[in-house]
């Protein structure tokens, strides 16, 4: 690096180079001598002697009394005091130590913490705020006072003291209740009031051996003679169940089966009954209710024990409950038995956090999902299906159950590979044969049968063997040569008939099916279809705007589907588009976009009534006021096609307010 200097003679500022320090040179400007000088560095390097510590060797400046990394006294060679030592530490060392000390603490803490929730078995609400009875509970005197009770409320203060008095002392009350109850069997004198004494004391004796986990023993015998007895028989089987005796399964399954077909019944007819007997209704649903739960909190207890003979034996009764009457296509039992597969303990709980009912969702799903691997043909199906309705976003486990279901599936009776041929279309969503999962299992042939197997052997499901069956082993479906129906169900089945039979003819059976108010039902849903191959034109026209009247849930996948089906005419995908605004109309969200890039079909077409004007101005009216504001305000038609769309529209809309309110 140049060095910057001044001649002495004529005190020019000069450049030179650093090879020159120390050497004579003339000035370029005066031409006088002049020596060079050494760089300030270069001359302490020559100067300077280095000094090191005695302790650890460190250099340190000349002139140093202390060094800063080991705090040693130079000239005498020892070290400072401790005190001293600490007191030159600077500020800034000591805020860094603190707060890395600080930090280490928190995640220790918090890690503990984690470690000890995760650890910790969560309490009931039982255990939480049942108080502990004092020392010497008397089981004995409460137990003597609920078999003697003289009316319902010294049994019910009787029977609240027994059950908090199970807090701390479970087994001392189920030993006392057991006596005494065994004692009053022995009494022939039977009445209501002592009935509903031991009945009292039965569930006291169930509540004390589930709070004991089933470790009651001695109990089975007395059990087993309130069981023989039809007054006590329901809650003797519970309180077995609740003990863990598979003795009680098949009783059990069959007193919940018939408490869930009537709980269904009467739910829906409380949807369908007036005003006025609302409340009776109510009352009765909620008691249907209580003793549903009541026989299920004893087949909880028992799956605890044996998951696989209570959930398997259930959801073998998937395919009865398809002909209860109160439900459709079986959803209502879905969701009981998807309350049964779920974990007791969140089960159970009423107010069961966010958390807690999603392990209690997990749970139902891995038990379902184990019942699906296991269990006979039949069950799996239904574990399958109940899973699809109750838990849809777990699709990998249904994939696993439908694997399942088809490595059996040749080697069934016909009148299974019925029943697993039809799950199968639906869990899938595909159509094999003439099967779609709209239809009934006992549509299902052998020609449907080979569609699923060769299905799976290409897609590569399952490997599922050779179908060995004949055509004529499997069941026909049945067919009545007489039935008493109703009123609107022939009407449903002759204008279903008309739907079929050209254009004309179509257009006026919608428009009584509208005026009639009977709804999107399942054979509207099967004309939906996607996978049809040859669609009749004229039902599926009619069948879409029917569509615009339906649930979203029920229909917005086939409508989204016609809508973007490339190779069909234009005005199917309008008319889908269109039913999916009247559907965004209802729900007050236009996720679909309606009416942005929807066109009319050419007038032409309309005008000869392939599809009409009347299919576009009945979804109009089923969209309602919202659906016909918008298409006013985003829509680009012809004034013309607007005004006579709400002509339509508003003459449906009148026709069928004159049929409700005649």
């Amino acid at each position: 690096m140049p060095l910057k200097i001044r001649c002495p003679h004529c005190r020019r500022i000069l450049l030179a180079e650093d090879d020159t320090a120390g050497q004579r040179k003339l000035c370029p400007a005066c031409q006088r001598p002049l020596d060079v000088p050494l760089p300030l560095r270069a001359e302490l390097e020559l100067t300077n002697v280095a000094v090191q510590c005695p302790r650890c060797g460190a250099d340190v400046a000349p002139g140093t009394i202390i060094c800063q990394r080991c705090f040693t006294d130079i000239t005498t060679g020892m070290r400072l005091p401790l005190l001293q030592r600490l007191a030159r530490i600077p500020i800034r060392t000591w805020t860094v130590c603190g707060l890395t000390v600080a930090l280490a603490a928190l995640f220790i803490y918090v890690g503990v913490h984690v470690v000890t929730v995760r650890l910790a078995r969560p309490q009931t609400p039982e255990t939480v705020l049942a108080p502990a009875p004092a020392p010497g509970f008397p089981a004995e005197q409460w137990a003597a006072r609920l078999l003697g009770a003289p009316d319902e409320q010294e049994r019910a203060s009787a029977r609240e003291a027994l059950v908090l008095g199970c807090a701390s002392a479970a087994e001392q009350v189920a030993r006392a209740v057991a006596a005494a109850l065994q004692a009053s069997l022995g009494d022939l004198v039977s009445d209501e009031r002592v009935t509903w004494n031991r009945r009292a004391a039965l569930d006291v004796l169930g509540f004390a051996v589930d709070r004991e986990g089933g470790a009651a023993t001695g109990l089975a015998p007395l059990l087993a003679a309130c069981a023989a007895r039809p007054e006590l028989h329901v809650a003797a089987r519970r309180a077995q169940g609740l003990l863990g005796d598979a003795a009680a399964l098949p009783d059990l399954r069959e007193l919940w089966l018939e408490r869930a077909r009537r709980y269904v019944f009467l739910r829906q007819l409380a949807r369908l009954t007036a005003a006025g007997d609302a409340a009776v209704t109510g009352t009765a649903v909620r008691a249907a209710r209580a003793e549903l739960d009541y026989v299920a909190a004893a087949l909880h207890g028992l799956k605890e024990t044996r998951e696989e003979g209570v959930l398997d034996a259930l959801l073998e009764s998937y395919w009865d409950g398809r002909t209860w009457l109160g439900q459709q296509r079986s959803e209502a039992l879905s969701e009981e038995l998807f309350e049964l597969a779920k974990p007791r303990a969140t089960a159970t709980a009423a107010d069961a956090g966010f958390e807690l009912e999603k392990q209690a969702i997990r749970g139902a799903r891995d038990a379902l999902q184990r019942a699906g691997q296991r269990a006979a043909p039949a069950a799996r199906a239904a574990a399958g299906l109940v899973l699809a309705h109750c838990a849809p976003q777990y699709e990998s486990a249904r994939q696993r159950i439908v694997a399942a279901v088809v490595s059996v599936l040749a080697g069934c009776e016909p009148a299974v590979q019925q029943r697993l041929t039809w799950a199968v279309a639906r869990l899938t969503g595909r159509q094999f044969g003439r099967i779609s999962g709209h239809g009934r299992p006992a549509d299902v042939q052998r020609t449907d049968v080979e569609a699923v197997l060769r299905w799976a052997r290409s897609a590569g499901v399952a490997e599922p063997g050779t179908l060995r069956t004949s055509v004529e082993d499997y069941p026909t479906p049945r067919r009545l040569t007489y039935r008493v129906v109703p009123p609107l169900r022939q009407l449903e089945r002759d204008l279903l008939e008309e739907f079929g039979q050209g254009w004309e003819r179509s257009r006026a059976a919608l428009e009584r099916w509208l005026v009639a108010g009977l709804g999107c039902t399942a054979e509207v849903r099967a004309l939906l279809d996607p996978g049809q191959r040859s669609p009749n034109y004229p039902a599926l026209a009619a069948a879409l705007v029917i569509a615009a009247g339906c649930e979203a849930r029920d229909v917005s996948r086939e409508l989204l589907l016609w809508q973007e089906a490339r190779d069909q005419p234009g005005w199917v995908r309008a008319l889908a588009f269109a039913a999916l605004g009247a559907l965004d109309a209802k729900a007050g969200r236009w996720t679909s976009g309606w009416p942005a890039g929807w066109q009319l079909p050419p007038v032409a077409e309309l005008e000869a009534g392939r599809p009409g004007w009347e299919h576009f101005g009945y979804t109009l009216a089923l969209g309602g006021v919202p659906m016909i504001d918008r298409l006013e305000r985003v829509a680009s038609l012809p004034g013309e096609a607007k005004e006579r769309l709400h002509r339509i529209a508003g003459r449906m809309a009148r026709l069928r307010a004159a049929e409700r309110n005649p």
